[in-house]
């Protein structure tokens, strides 16, 4: 049901109050939702899309709620594109393509910081136990004039992996 509140200017679908510009209820057991569909497929560039637009000093946010839980997916007015659980900053893909996780202004390709009193890391697993010669692994690789260089810095001191360019590892503190 449609249901227009011309002094307030909003739109109900499925309700007869609504509480923003917009808002759709469904009451039954089943999926519900907007569906944007584009059927010219004799288009390539045809395109279904849904618009987000803030202005320049504000952003958009997509927000996902359900069983208590609210995440959001939003861009700033400095290009960022946040991920938030909550009002928890999670991750950031920043203007330049750096991605932050745990961190909001990454300083590299992939930045990951975690300030927890626990401990952090990334963990690589390989699941695949049926097949011999399964391997995770982590590569760290450098062009054709370059090394691969694996760095560990504990309370301000550095300890470095390197590659010759005989391909002996050298360990340095």
């Amino acid at each position: 049901t449609l249901h227009v509140d011309s002094s307030n200017n909003r739109v109900g679908i499925g309700t007869t109050s609504p509480n923003d510009n917009l808002e759709i209820q469904r009451s039954a057991n089943s999926a519900g939702g907007i569906l944007i569909k584009n059927t010219n497929d004799a288009q390539t560039s045809g395109i279904a899309q849904l618009s987000l637009q803030g202005g320049d000093n504000s952003f958009a946010n997509i927000s996902l709620e359900a069983g208590g839980h609210n995440h959001h997916i939003k861009n700033d007015n400095q290009g960022n594109l946040i991920i938030l659980d909550g009002s928890s900053e999670r991750m950031v893909i920043d203007s330049s393509g750096n991605v932050g996780i745990g961190i909001s202004s990454p300083s590299d390709h992939l930045t990951v910081s975690h300030s927890a009193n626990t401990a952090a890391g990334i963990t690589i697993t390989n699941t695949n136990n049926s097949q011999a010669g399964a391997m995770a692994q982590l590569l760290i690789a450098g062009g054709d004039n370059s090394k691969g260089r694996l760095k560990i810095e504990t309370s301000g001191a550095f300890h470095t992996i390197d590659e010759d360019n005989n391909g002996n590892l050298i360990i340095e503190d």
